[in-house]
């Protein structure tokens, strides 16, 4: 698998996102984190967020969408 930081450090800075810390799963090795903005939620591995040296924005960028979160986002049709 192949992890393009630069392209998530562009995204994060282009999104200018609000992250934050949602919890860590250590026996998953994993943790949760949220768009403050969007109420988006993402499951990052702890890799991801060494690979991000810690930035929380390019590590949510770095992961992928996460369907089992899908009944708490937003729903944008209610405003």
């Amino acid at each position: 698998m192949s992890v393009d930081i630069a392209q998530a450090k562009r995204m994060a800075r282009k999104r200018a996102a609000s992250i934050r810390v949602v919890g860590t799963l250590p026996s998953y090795d994993i943790t949760v984190l949220e768009n403050r903005n969007t109420g988006e939620r993402r499951r990052v591995a702890n890799k991801h967020m060494f690979f991000a040296n810690g930035d929380p924005a390019v590590a949510f960028e770095l992961a992928p969408a996460d369907p089992t979160f899908a009944d708490e986002q937003p729903d944008l049709d209610e405003e």
